[in-house]
């Protein structure tokens, strides 16, 4: 199972459902939590359509900030939506096999006052540091300095106050591959911060010891997603072979060729289609460079 949490800065722009399909076709995505999409009622009912997953659930947002939408398709599990909250959702994953875990998307308020309410409200919903649970979300505040640079709101008491929330609730943050900055200006100044996080009791970590997280490159918002691989199956990497059904129509096409038909059809769609997924995979490979 491969889970995503995503600050998506708003939901309304043409380019979003773009964004979210590319993230999907890129990780294999079962679950997302959007978070932040400054959009609800019925307009926000037919975004969540339009994303293509067999089922989702909202939290409102208030006016044009906030909202959080969670989308799944039941890919080997079901799931079980336990509460919401205006920061957070607690929902129980039920696998095929095995025992149920819980697993809680949150998006903590910019403001000091609200976010304080996030803490406590959360460890009361939560369950107790056996549990199987994880959380992943923008927090929207870091551990220490070494998480941010340049980051002008950083805030002292306010992250004592997070790391006495993980030490009350007993959770241990999962590390990650990638750029260690979430979030970062784009409005060409130089503040950036891990804003977003995964966090899991032990519990949780030992049933998914082989759980990975990655940050993977940032487009159309300032915030890049985090990806959760539970290590039941690799992340992809694309470098694997596809037929495409448009083949088939074309005069060119090699039937007789079936011993060496997977390396004639790949140069083949190289120099006929051109490889479009390729050059898709070396952009973004080239930003995460950057």
């Amino acid at each position: 199972m491969i889970i995503s949490s995503w600050n998506c800065q708003g939901a309304v722009s043409p380019n979003f459902r773009k964004v979210v399909n590319e993230y999907g076709r890129l990780y294999k995505i079962d679950m997302i939590a959007l978070l932040e999409t400054r959009v609800s009622g019925s307009h926000a009912d037919k975004i969540c359509k339009d994303l293509g997953f067999e089922h989702w659930l909202r939290v409102e947002a208030f006016g044009f900030s906030g909202g959080i939408w969670v989308c799944w398709n039941n890919n080997g599990f079901e799931l079980e939506v336990l509460n919401t909250h205006p920061q957070f959702i607690n929902c129980r994953v039920k696998p095929t096999w095995g025992s149920p875990w819980i697993a809680s998307f949150v998006y903590g308020s910019p403001n000091t006052g609200l976010r304080r309410l996030l803490w406590e409200d959360l460890r009361l919903s939560c369950l107790n540091m056996d549990e199987q649970w994880v959380v992943l979300g923008d927090f929207n505040v870091v551990v220490s300095m070494e998480e941010q640079y340049g980051y002008r709101t950083y805030n002292a008491s306010g992250s004592r106050e997070f790391q006495d929330w993980l030490f009350d609730t007993a959770l241990v943050d999962m590390g990650y591959e990638g750029v260690l900055f979430t979030w970062s200006r784009s409005d060409g100044g130089d503040g950036m911060a891990r804003l977003d996080r995964e966090v899991c009791t032990t519990a949780w970590r030992w049933r998914f010891a082989e759980a990975r997280i990655v940050h993977p490159p940032k487009f159309h918002s300032d915030h890049c997603p985090i990806i959760l691989s539970l290590g039941e199956q690799p992340l992809p990497n694309g470098n694997f072979f596809r037929c495409q059904a448009a083949w088939f129509a074309h005069p060119d096409f090699l039937w007789s060729n079936i011993e060496g038909l997977q390396q004639g059809l790949m140069k083949w769609n190289r120099e006929e289609f051109g490889n479009i997924f390729a050059k898709k995979h070396q952009l973004l490979r080239r930003i995460e460079g950057v």
